[in-house]
């Protein structure tokens, strides 16, 4: 017991369950039993999937940006870019080039427009 928690080696837990034990180095996990059938994207890689989408369609000047996740748990992603109206006075606002959901275990990406 250390700091409330208690720990257990893992790999006595494993052999008591019959099964092995995976470390995962790209997610620096360790899994008992086998690694997960699906793959799972991050946020900053969901967000490369849609710029990579809609690459064609987007200019240097827009933003491509995780906001949050939805209720599935799916990532969604704004596209929009700041366009100054009034250089003198600072007035801008922002130009929304679309809002899209990733899932995160199969990247698939889906416009909420």
């Amino acid at each position: 017991m250390y700091k409330n928690s208690v720990y257990v080696p893992i790999r006595f837990v494993a052999e008591n369950l019959n099964k092995s034990v995976i470390y995962d180095a790209k997610t620096k996990s360790i899994f008992i039993g086998k690694l997960p059938v699906a793959k799972m994207y991050s946020k900053m890689e969901a967000v490369e999937l849609v710029k990579k989408k809609y690459a064609a369609s987007l200019t240097p000047a827009h933003v491509v940006e995780y906001d949050h996740d939805d209720e599935k748990g799916h990532y969604v992603i704004h596209i929009y870019q700041t366009v100054v109206n009034n250089f003198q006075s600072g007035d801008s606002y922002t130009s929304t080039y679309g809002w899209f959901v990733v899932n995160p275990n199969t990247g698939e990406v889906k416009s909420l427009l």
